[in-house]
């Protein structure tokens, strides 16, 4: 058995016929009268002097409630007439929470609590960049001890060692030191600080081509740790030759590793014995080698190579960054200097692959100042934002390519560093 309530026709069961009543009597305590169950009966309307509001204030109260769909009868509320006059709120009813503004925010329904403060992300880039020089510091920390636990050490003396070190943590640090000094000491201070770090990364380099003739300089200055590498068992633990045995199939050609000389299962790797030969003599070799002697051509060529950041910060001093002089002295120095050292025999893989690194950041010219203001930048936007309309997918990388590309591009040491 049911029954059907003043409000809206809502039926309910005989259990909450008494809870309802006295609900209802509180409503009538606090002066809402409910409407009948025929007709239901309009609110008085209240003047402008009543409601403390002027005509004008009344008439974008009505705006404001047909944009939002108001309800034309809410709970302790009188609603504005067709003539614009405002409602003056009532009482809340006991357990409902009170919205006003002054609590939950100008919507009145608790979302200042959801609203994040202006300004609180300003500094993603600079945050981001710290985390991730930090965490190439670690790297580079956590190499030197494990090469001291393990006495894998560098096959250089203990001052060039030193200064291998120190031109690691000023590659990891000097984005964000470019960053930082934008963001403390402004422009003066962001050139200043820029201008130290190359002039210190030329000292280093110099001393090590002249003093401690350490070749080409690589990227980066010391190699990194092959720790899959040093977790295998040294050579010659399961076998006395020093090789590991194996069994090759007559007509497959397979090779198959014997079951005495199974490594254990912490340390077996799944790959086949030569592979992981293979990779631990090129790693031993890279460890091992010296740097190619390099000759008086080459030696002027690994020095326009280490100059080339002081005269282009000398240049974009005397000529401005608007000129098209530094952009073409940086780049006619870096084709001497790749074009002198193209015709050196006898260069380790290590080298070989820095002079190919060099080789490819040659393409950077394309998105450094002035070229990419005045040719690069519309057509890259333009083939970016194609492929994001076109292909399917290619949006959740092209389109936040576009976002960050000025801000990468304003960075000194992410294109000219």
């Amino acid at each position: 058995m049911t029954c059907r309530s003043k409000e809206g026709g809502i039926r309910l069961p005989v259990a909450r016929r008494y809870l309802w009543g006295r609900q209802c009597k509180k409503m009538g305590d606090l002066g809402f009268n409910g409407p009948s169950r025929h007709r239901p009966s309009r609110p008085r309307k209240l003047s402008n002097g009543e409601a403390g509001l002027a005509p004008e204030a009344g008439r974008r109260a009505q705006e404001a409630r047909r944009r939002h769909h108001w309800p034309r009868q809410s709970v302790g509320l009188s609603v504005p007439g067709q003539d614009g006059e405002a409602a003056a709120p009532g009482p809340p009813l006991p357990g409902v929470r009170d919205s006003s503004p002054g609590r939950h925010g100008p919507a009145g329904d608790g979302s200042a609590g959801l609203q994040l403060p202006a300004g609180r992300f300003a500094d993603s880039h600079e945050l981001s960049e710290l985390v991730y020089s930090a965490s190439n510091l670690l790297v580079l920390l956590n190499d030197g001890i494990l090469r001291k636990e393990l006495r894998k050490k560098l096959p250089v003396s203990l001052s060039q060692q030193k200064l291998l070190t120190w031109l690691s943590v000023l590659e990891c640090v000097e984005v964000f030191m470019e960053m930082g000094a934008a963001k403390v000491w402004g422009e003066v201070g962001r050139w200043l600080v820029i201008a130290l770090i190359q002039l210190a990364k030329a000292v280093l380099r110099m001393f090590l081509l002249i003093w401690f003739k350490a070749g080409l300089q690589t990227s980066p200055p010391i190699v990194p740790l092959d720790r899959e590498t040093q977790a295998q068992p040294p050579d010659g633990e399961h076998s006395g030759s020093g090789q590991e045995q194996s069994y090759v199939g007559k007509r497959s050609h397979r090779v198959v590793r014997t079951l005495q000389n199974t490594p254990s299962l912490h340390s077996r790797h799944w790959g086949a014995p030569q592979q992981q030969e293979r990779r631990q003599q090129q790693h031993r070799e890279e460890l091992s080698v010296t740097p190619t002697p390099l000759g008086l051509q080459e030696t002027i060529a690994e020095s326009l190579y280490i100059a080339r950041p002081l005269l282009h910060l000398l240049s974009l001093g005397l000529w401005g960054q608007r000129s098209w002089k530094p952009w073409l002295l940086s780049g006619v120095v870096d084709v001497t200097s790749l074009s002198l050292l193209s015709d050196r025999k006898g260069l380790t893989r290590r080298e070989r692959l820095e002079l190919r690194r060099r080789t490819i950041l040659l393409l950077y010219y394309l998105l450094r100042s002035p070229f990419y203001d005045r040719f690069s930048e519309a057509r890259i936007l333009f083939l970016l934002q194609l492929l994001a309309d076109h292909v399917p997918g290619v949006g959740l990388v092209t389109k936040p390519l576009m976002d960050y590309l000025p801000a990468w591009q304003k960075i000194y040491f992410y294109s000219w560093g």
